[in-house]
């Protein structure tokens, strides 16, 4: 009866008499009075070919046997059941040995662990300090980043791992959470990646981008970017040099997944300058055209990150109720849509780039069967390279080159032929299988054995895939169409020469004409944000994103980075902190200097005003500095202590780290605020975005630390 109950829940029947009417095929309501909220005839919207075949299999195993699959069985019912599929499945494809398939089945059980790596050269010194700070307080080995080996805290939990430059603890976020000895670290892991000091990621998320080899003059694309970890993994490699001519391109399909990408990003600030955000389908992305003596000439990229939509099997640990859902039907569904997007890829990048190919599933047929299908297409323009030699810390296992072809029904089909002339198979479900699928019968031309494995078992992390391709001559693709009327940029960003918002600021702050000369052409604004936005973005974006784009739109979601933005609060405008950067060193007014003691009560009080009392002595500073200055907003100049320095070394595999050593020295720093004359009262206004609220109070957290550290003066 309490799996009836289930069934009408799921209905969303309600206030009626029922008659319910069980056969082997189907399940009939008759609805006696009352209103049901749900037909089941209009239930059936639009499907995914892979979700099409799981639900024909599910049919079909309960009208051939019902034992099989039990229509009213428990959730842990089905998973068992799908595990089963699972292992059947892999075991077939002989992935791993017999005496390693235990140990692996029990790592998928395990949940994953925390990881993070800092994004060293993106964010601010001052905020790079008071992390590490932090860090060492608690034990967690922050590491002479010259060294090689592994560092590992006094109590084991957290392990520095080089090969990467990221730190992995033993132990879940929702376990840190309970244990004593770890209490401040959820808060503090909270805090620095509001101020974007660090980035929580899988392991193997960061390997595709460890092995492109980004260097700070490159452009690079990044096809399926959400929710970006690996964006801000380029970014924080291209602001290691601020003279680098490189950006990133980051591209999803979804545009709630897009905005995603840009909010996890915003946090990195200035970085931001160098990245674009587009939405378009990524298997019709479109190539930037540049005039070139009267032709169209394609601005290519250095370096393509493609890490293509999977079944996702190798994130079990992260999704457990994904046992519930596998099914062989998901990778069938996918294999087409993963060979478009990778030859879009490929044929996006610069002849001698290079394109990382990367999945998160076990599955053959989207990992070793796309590669080898790469390779047939393009005929040697392209090579699979073998990077075994590098990073010999990171466990991994070559590339498959055989397997088997389940069809739906969990059947082995030998060949494509054989598949084609399957009567248990209908012809919309032939029509779904490719020829690309089966292994290829010359395995020597295709070395699939340079692809990397990943398993959870060897070094506690989740599944993954990856193929390095490197293009050696240009390859012959049909160029895709051009965006429609109804594909137009979601912004049409136009320079802010004539902007109403770098007017206000330019008269309210009474900026140099310097400021105009230098930065004018990398300003710019948003048609449907007319008062208020302003962005800048790096010279070489501008000119990639923006140079011919009647031949070759992008659809913008976001540009650069903001160094304002809307504010209904009695002014037109409120910077952010690289705004106040920027601004402040051509300012000419409204730059307040505010002695320590002052700006600790403000700092305490971040986001909310505080009334000026002229019977402080620091207070009365204040006022005099204020006196002739009517309502609006300020620039804060203050002096910080502890800056860190970063010195570049070389280390193995040309790839670089940083050594940080602190100086005690004063240093420059600058919070915007709002005056109020009337009060007269005055705030620290920190700018944020969605899902970074915790960033006022981090932010006056560092400047609180810098500040106490500071020596009294005399």
């Amino acid at each position: 009866m309490s799996k009836l109950l289930k069934l009408l829940e799921l209905l969303e029947i309600k206030g009626a008499v029922l008659v319910i009417v069980v056969s082997l095929e189907t399940v009939d309501v008759v609805v006696c009075g009352g209103m049901k909220l749900k037909n089941s005839k209009k239930l059936r919207s639009r499907k995914s070919r892979s979700r099409k075949l799981v639900n024909a299999r599910k049919r079909l195993l309960y009208s051939q046997q019902v034992e099989k699959y039990d229509l009213f069985a428990e959730k842990d019912d089905r998973s068992q059941s799908h595990q089963e599929y699972f292992e059947i499945f892999y075991k077939a494809q002989h992935i791993l040995r017999d005496n390693e398939w235990p140990d692996f089945i029990a790592s998928l059980r395990k949940p994953l662990p925390l990881s993070f790596r800092f994004n060293r050269h993106a964010s601010s010194s001052f905020e790079l300090r008071h992390c590490l700070d932090g860090a060492t307080k608690m034990d967690i080995p922050m590491a002479l980043y010259g060294k090689k080996e592994d560092l590992t805290s006094k109590d084991g939990s957290c392990t520095y791992l080089p090969w990467c430059d990221a730190w992995q603890f033993d132990a879940t976020e929702r376990e840190l959470e309970t244990r004593e000895e770890w209490k401040g670290l959820s808060k503090w892991l909270a805090n620095s990646t509001s101020l974007g000091v660090i980035s929580r990621q899988e392991i193997v998320s960061m390997i595709p981008v460890i092995f492109l080899d980004v260097k700070p003059h490159h452009r690079v694309l990044d096809m399926c970017a959400s929710p970006g970890s690996k964006t801000s993994q380029v970014l924080d490699i291209l602001s290691s040099d601020p003279f680098g001519q490189g950006f990133v391109v980051a591209n999803d399909a979804d545009p709630k997944r897009a905005y995603t990408l840009v909010r996890r990003c915003a946090a990195l600030g200035s970085a931001c300058t160098k990245l674009m955000v587009t939405q378009h389908k990524a298997q019709k992305f479109p190539a930037s055209c540049k005039q070139n003596n009267g032709s169209e000439e394609f601005q290519q990229y250095d370096r393509i990150v493609c890490d293509v939509p999977c079944c996702g099997d190798g994130t079990l640990r992260k999704s457990p109720d994904m046992w519930r859902r596998w099914h062989p039907g998901f990778a069938i569904g996918l294999h087409s849509l993963q060979i478009q997007i990778a030859m879009r890829g490929l044929s996006l990048l610069q002849v001698g780039g290079i394109m990382t190919y990367s999945t998160c599933t076990f599955n053959p047929i989207e990992d070793e069967a796309v590669v080898a299908d790469l390779l047939r297409r393009c005929k040697g323009s392209v090579e699979l390279l073998d990077v075994s030699d590098y990073f010999p810390a990171l466990v991994r296992h070559p590339g498959l080159s055989k397997w088997e072809v389940f069809d739906d029904n969990m059947n082995i089909h030998q060949s494509f032929e054989s598949c084609m002339r399957s009567p248990s198979l209908s012809g919309m479900t032939k029509h779904i299988f490719r020829r690309s699928m089966w292994p290829p019968s010359d395995s020597e031309e295709y070395p699939l054995y340079r692809c990397m494995r990943l398993y959870p078992q060897d070094q506690n992390t989740g599944g993954f895939f990856v193929a390095v391709i490197r293009k050696k001559a240009t390859i012959s693709i049909p160029r895709p169409r051009r965006c429609c009327r109804h594909q137009l940029p979601f912004f049409c960003y136009k320079k802010a020469v004539t902007s109403r918002t770098l007017t206000n600021i330019v008269t309210v702050f009474q900026l140099k004409d310097k400021f105009l000369k230098k930065y004018g052409d990398q300003l710019f604004s948003r048609t449907h944000d007319s008062v208020g936005v302003l962005t800048i973005i790096a010279p070489e974006l501008r000119d990639h994103a923006f140079n011919e784009q009647k031949l070759c739109p992008f659809r913008i979601v976001s540009a650069g980075c903001k160094i304002s933005e809307r504010d209904g609060r009695g002014c037109s405008f409120r910077l952010s902190q690289e705004g106040c950067r920027l601004i402040a060193e051509y300012a000419r007014q409204r730059i307040l200097s505010i002695p320590a003691k002052a700006l600790k009560m403000l700092l305490y009080n971040v986001g909310h005003f505080v009334t000026i009392n002229r019977n402080v002595p620091e207070f009365d500073r204040i006022f005099q500095q204020l006196a002739k200055l009517k309502s609006g907003p300020c620039i804060i100049r203050c002096q910080l202590s502890g800056n860190i320095q970063r010195d570049s070394s070389e280390q193995s595999n040309n790839k670089k780290s940083v050594n940080y050593h602190t100086e005690n020295r004063s240093n420059e720093a600058f919070l915007y605020s709002f005056y109020d004359s009337n009060g007269p009262r005055i705030k620290i206004a920190v700018l944020y975005g969605k899902g970074l609220e915790l960033t006022p109070r981090a932010t006056a957290q560092v400047y609180l630390s810098h500040l106490i550290q500071q020596k009294p003066s005399k």
